[in-house]
């Protein structure tokens, strides 16, 4: 468990799904924020990425296309992935759901190129 490990744990059609121990020890969370230590958001675009890239093969996303932070994450937390993935015409679009438990800390929206561009 350090943080960063993104565990693909199934796929169901265009569903993927994947899991990530947060380490309370994880060195980001002394600093952000002091006193109250929580995961950046921008690990959880960086964890649903790394979970497009695994199952997909693309690189880098093109656009972040929508982000909503709804609660947040903290060391000690397993967050959930599940993103639906959906290509026509050489862009891949992801939309993703980011949970701890029953409750839902993010959703994100990612655009890929997929014609040449990876």
């Amino acid at each position: 468990m350090n943080g960063w490990d993104v565990r693909v744990v199934g796929a169901d059609g265009p569903v993927v799904r994947a899991a990530v121990d947060i380490d309370p020890a994880h060195p980001v969370l002394e600093g952000h924020y002091p006193g109250f230590p929580i995961l950046p958001g921008l690990y959880l675009v960086e964890y649903v990425h790394s979970l497009v890239r695994a199952t997909r093969g693309v690189r880098r996303p093109v656009a972040l296309e929508r982000v909503r932070f709804a609660a947040p994450v903290y060391g000690g937390d397993t967050v959930d992935l599940a993103a639906e993935l959906s290509e026509k015409d050489g862009v891949l679009r992801c939309a993703a759901t980011a949970s701890v438990g029953e409750r839902t800390v993010a959703q994100i929206r990612l655009r890929y190129a997929t014609g040449g561009v990876r």
